[in-house]
């Protein structure tokens, strides 16, 4: 299933789980967001952990996350950090990321 279909419908349910674990501005960038994904993209997704929240969240609970979208949406999904994000990547990946 192409991401852009499968996140339809579900965008409040993703939210709520994205924030569950501390994160904050859920965005869609990649693919789905550019309108050429196909059967088989994986959802890009950014979040940002707010100040109050660094040193608070760990790769395990990004990883289990990640692992928990994917099983709600059906699909491979791509979590990304802005925070840790290498500063090459950060400006044009803020650009075209859209709130989820």
């Amino acid at each position: 299933m192409k991401p852009s279909l499968a996140i339809r419908g579900k965008r409040d349910m993703l939210r709520k789980a994205v924030e569950a674990y501390g994160f904050v501005n859920v965005r869609v960038f990649g693919s789905a967001c550019r309108g050429d994904d196909v059967d088989g993209s994986d959802l890009d997704l950014l979040v940002t952990i707010p100040a109050d929240w660094e040193g608070r969240i760990s790769l395990f609970d990004i990883m289990e996350l990640e692992s928990a979208l994917e099983e709600m949406l059906g699909i491979p999904v791509d979590l990304n950090v802005a925070n840790n994000m290498p500063e090459h990547l950060k400006p044009e990946v803020e650009r075209s990321a859209i709130p989820l």
